[in-house]
C-alpha cells in the first residue's frame, strides 16, 4: 500500500473546514477520519466541533482547541499533506541498493525508447562521484526482488541523509 501523504501538525487554517473546503484532510494520530463541523463553537477554549469515524462508521461528536487536542485529551488532530515523489538522488540510489540485504535490489541504465529491457546489463551496485552525490539520477530504472522495472521515485520522508 503506497502513501501519497504525510501527517503534519494541525493548523486550523490548513484544514479542511465549512468555511474552508478545500483545506487538507484532518486525521487522528492514530489515523481516523475527522469531520470538522464548525470552528466558532461558544466556549472557553473549545471552539472546534468535530466527529471522529471509527472503524465501525459510528461517528463520536468531540471538542477541541486550535491546536487540536480534544476536551477530554482523548485525541489529537493531524493533518494529511499530499507527498510528490521525486527522482532519487546519486547518493540515495546507492543506498537504497545496499540498505535492504534481505531484498535482492538491482538497476538498468536505459535510453529513452528503449523497450528492451530483459537483454540490458543487470547492476545491484552502484558507486557514486562525491561531487554529483545530491544530483538526481536519470536514465535508470529499479526493481526489487525480481519486481516490475520503475521509476526510481521517492518520497521526501522515504530518507534521511
Amino acid at each position: 500500500m503506497e502513501k501519497n501523504y504525510k501527517l503534519i501538525p494541525f493548523d486550523i487554517q490548513r484544514a479542511k473546514t465549512p468555511s474552508n473546503p478545500d483545506g487538507l484532510e484532518v486525521v487522528t494520530e492514530g489515523g481516523k477520519d475527522v469531520r470538522i463541523i464548525c470552528t466558532d463553537r461558544s466556549s472557553r477554549g473549545y471552539p472546534i466541533v468535530a466527529l471522529i469515524r471509527h472503524e465501525t462508521g459510528f461517528e463520536e461528536t468531540h471538542y477541541c482547541d486550535k491546536e487540536g487536542v480534544t476536551f477530554n485529551e482523548t485525541a489529537c488532530f493531524c493533518l494529511k499533506e499530499p507527498v510528490t515523489p521525486r527522482r532519487m538522488t546519486n547518493q540515495e540510489l546507492s543506498w537504497w541498493l545496499r540498505d535492504a540485504p534481505e531484498e535482492h535490489r538491482e538497476f538498468i541504465y536505459f535510453l529513452e525508447g528503449d523497450n528492451d529491457k530483459e537483454h540490458r546489463v543487470v547492476h545491484s551496485v552502484f558507486d557514486y562521484i562525491p561531487s554529483r552525490s545530491n544530483e538526481p539520477v536519470d536514465s535508470i530504472l529499479i526493481r526489487s526482488n525480481g519486481g516490475e522495472w520503475r521509476e526510481p521515485l521517492i518520497d521526501e520522508e522515504d530518507f534521511e541523509l
